[in-house]
C-alpha cells in the first residue's frame, strides 16, 4: 500500500505572541492522519504567505532556508522510518524529528 505524506507549514494568526509575530507550524500528514506541533520559529503573519507555506518579505525570507532544512530532515526520518516498518504514523515521526538534534540526521541515501 502506497502511503501518502506531506509536510506543511502554518501560523496561527488568532494566536500571536505578545511581541506580535506568530509561531511557525509544522503539520505532518500521513494517509490522512495528521500531527500538528511547533517549529519554534516566529514569523510576522504580515510577511507570511499561508498559500505559499513560506515568509515572503524581509527581514523573515531567512526562514524559507530553515523551513526546508526541517522539511528535508523530515522526508529523511520518514524514508528511514519506512524502511524499517510496513507504515509510519504521524506521531512516531514526530517523536524521531524531536529527539534528534537538527545538526543530526539519519543518512538519506536510500
Amino acid at each position: 500500500m502506497k502511503e501518502t505524506f506531506r509536510v506543511l507549514f502554518f501560523i496561527r494568526k488568532n494566536q500571536l505572541k505578545d511581541n506580535g509575530l506568530g509561531t511557525i507550524m509544522i503539520r505532518i500528514t500521513i494517509n490522512g492522519k495528521q500531527i500538528q506541533f511547533s517549529s519554534k520559529l516566529e514569523v510576522d503573519p504580515g510577511a507570511w504567505s499561508q498559500k505559499e507555506n513560506k515568509a515572503i518579505h524581509e527581514p523573515f525570507l531567512y526562514i524559507n532556508e530553515l523551513l526546508q532544512v526541517i522539511r528535508d530532515k523530515i522526508k529523511c526520518f520518514y524514508f528511514n522510518l519506512l524502511l524499517k516498518h510496513d507504515s509510519v504514523s504521524p506521531a512516531r515521526l514526530k517523536q524521531a524529528y524531536l529527539e534528534n538534534p537538527v545538526s543530526v540526521a539519519p543518512s538519506c541515501q536510500i
